[in-house]
């Protein structure tokens, strides 16, 4: 149960009683135990390939890196989420295919 509270006033500011709301958030609380499932699952399914998979946003910050990746940068998840690739890469590197990456981004197909 989630509940809030706020004071009813009179015209001159005086409280004079309260107002609840109470919401049952146990739909809630199932709906996140499946998303947190689902996540597991799917962070278990990267993990196994041996490939190095990776989810950037549209700034081409790092939000998801599978164990190989992590394993090939030898970083911890916590030093890659959030950087980008030329904050984690050799510069040689950088130039070889942030091209493609930058394309990609900002193509308009799927």
């Amino acid at each position: 149960m989630e509940s809030s509270y706020a004071p009813i006033r009179n015209a001159a500011g005086n409280v004079t009683g309260i107002v609840g709301v109470h919401r049952d958030v146990s739909r809630m609380e199932e709906m996140l135990k499946r998303l947190q499932a689902s996540e597991q699952l799917f962070r278990a399914a990267f993990d196994a390939m041996p490939d190095v998979f990776l989810i950037y946003d549209a700034s081409l910050q790092v939000k998801f890196i599978n164990q190989r990746g992590a394993e090939i940068l030898d970083k911890s998840y916590r030093d890659i989420i959030g950087k980008r690739d030329n904050d984690l890469l050799p510069p040689d590197v950088i130039r070889t295919y942030l091209p493609t990456l930058e394309q990609a981004r900002d193509s308009r197909t799927t």
